[in-house]
């Protein structure tokens, strides 16, 4: 027989807002977080507050008896999450189909932007985790002169599997564009993570920004 656990979706925040249904599809179960929960609100808004239509990305703002009331002695804080007329602002970038099923996309703090286009790391990261030599992928950005912020994926390989950057750029051609490659492609055994298994992107990206700063100062070096 087989079983399946059910998605879901929520915040310390809020509460869980999105569930899985019994009987959903393995569709349903494999690219949702699961149906909105009873007696919430949902909509998904653009950067100027404003709804977009059905199955349409934008930002997550929800509403209900489950929201916090607000932060400990941090009314400030407060007001930024949640507005006068109850929306809460998740932060994170979704997309709510007509039968309330919603799949979350990104989160607007993990965004690169790069030539004014918008970029988040989770479509790029399944992207790759697709290859069928790639166990694990994780996406960030890191700051560039040139484009604003430059692409760059880790990717944690099958055992004895061995690949090259330009096997990657290979990948990528014709299937995303061109911008989306990424500027840096690094291979690695073990990810970072935290107790609870949560890859800590920001040692990656410290140790890699440290990496781009040492190569700079060299090749400053050699043309003085």
């Amino acid at each position: 027989m087989l079983m399946c656990s059910q998605p879901m979706y929520g915040m310390t925040e809020i509460g869980f807002f999105f569930v899985g249904r019994s009987g959903d599809s393995l569709d349903k179960i494999a690219s949702t977080v699961g149906r909105i929960c009873d007696h919430m609100e949902a909509k998904i808004v653009d950067q100027d507050g404003q709804m977009v239509p059905m199955g349409s990305k934008g930002e997550l703002w929800v509403r209900g008896y489950s929201v916090m009331l607000g932060y400990w002695d941090d009314e400030e804080q407060t007001r930024e999450f949640i507005r006068p007329d109850g929306w809460t602002k998740t932060g994170d970038q979704f997309i709510l189909d007509e039968d309330g099923y919603g799949r979350c996309v990104g989160r607007n703090k993990d965004m690169i932007i790069k030539f004014a286009d918008k970029v988040f790391p989770v479509e790029l990261e399944e992207f790759f985790q697709n290859h069928p030599d790639v166990l694990e992928a994780v996406v960030f950005g890191v700051p560039d002169p040139k484009v604003g912020e430059e692409i760059c994926v880790y990717l944690r390989l099958k055992s004895g599997i061995k690949l090259t950057d330009q096997d990657i750029i290979n990948y990528c051609k014709d299937k995303i564009a061109a911008y989306r490659i990424p500027g840096y492609i690094r291979f690695i055994e073990e990810f970072p993570k935290t107790p609870m298994g949560k890859v800590i992107k920001a040692s990656l990206r410290n140790a890699l920004i440290t990496e781009i700063q040492q190569v700079a100062v060299v090749k400053e070096q050699q043309t003085n």
